[in-house]
């Protein structure tokens, strides 16, 4: 056992340069696989979604390498943080466009139907209404917005379950308290949406010749 009065042996500086530059180098490697595989593809999708609605949205699904990429990307995109500069209503716009072939882009919309800006909640009801009830989620997601507090949301999610039709009638009792919603615009939409959910509904009665 050293004793401890012992002298301590001195550090090898040239070793410590090694090793600091050993991990200088790792760390930027990392930061440039990083910028590669993710920042420059995300600001490249930035790039092609700003000129909407300049260039229409079969163009822009077009220049993002087709719908199932143009699906990913943008699922990716929507996910970032909103100080990134991002702008997640046009995203929305895109994907709503897409429509059902959108399926892949479903759990990243339903997030957003929770945002704290009123136009990306409403984007994103409209969109699951074209995209249709694809994923177990969609349906409560919905339903929960329907209780929103702005009435533009909630207006554009009681049209999307009438979108849906009869795979939104888990929906009719919440839709049914719309009938009383203090906005008119979202009582006549309510109304709407129970009359689309009814009429699909395999027992409906048929209309007479």
């Amino acid at each position: 056992m050293m004793p401890e009065d012992a002298p301590k042996k001195p550090i090898d500086k040239s070793r410590r340069a090694v090793i600091l530059a050993t991990v200088g180098i790792v760390v930027i490697l990392g930061l440039a696989v990083f910028y590669v595989a993710l920042v420059a593809p995300l600001r490249e999708t930035h790039r092609i979604i700003a000129q909407f609605p300049h260039t229409d949205a079969a163009d822009i699904v077009k220049r993002l390498d087709g719908p199932e990429s143009a699906v990913r990307r943008l699922a990716t995109y929507l996910r970032l943080p909103r100080w990134m500069g991002t702008d997640p209503v046009v995203a929305i716009e895109i994907l709503r466009w897409i429509g059902p072939e959108a399926k892949a882009a479903v759990p990243a919309l339903v997030k957003t139907l929770e945002d704290s800006d009123t136009n990306v909640r409403w984007s994103a009801a409209e969109a699951l209404g074209h995209i249709g009830p694809v994923t177990d989620e969609v349906m409560p997601a919905l339903v929960k917005t329907l209780r929103d507090t702005n009435p533009n949301v909630r207006w554009f999610a009681a049209w999307a379950l009438g979108e849906i039709g009869q795979e939104a009638k888990t929906a009719v009792p919440e839709l049914k308290k719309l009938l009383v919603d203090p906005s008119g615009e979202v009582r006549v939409i309510a109304n709407e949406a129970l009359e689309k959910i009814r009429d699909e509904a395999p027992d409906a009665p048929s209309e007479a010749p």
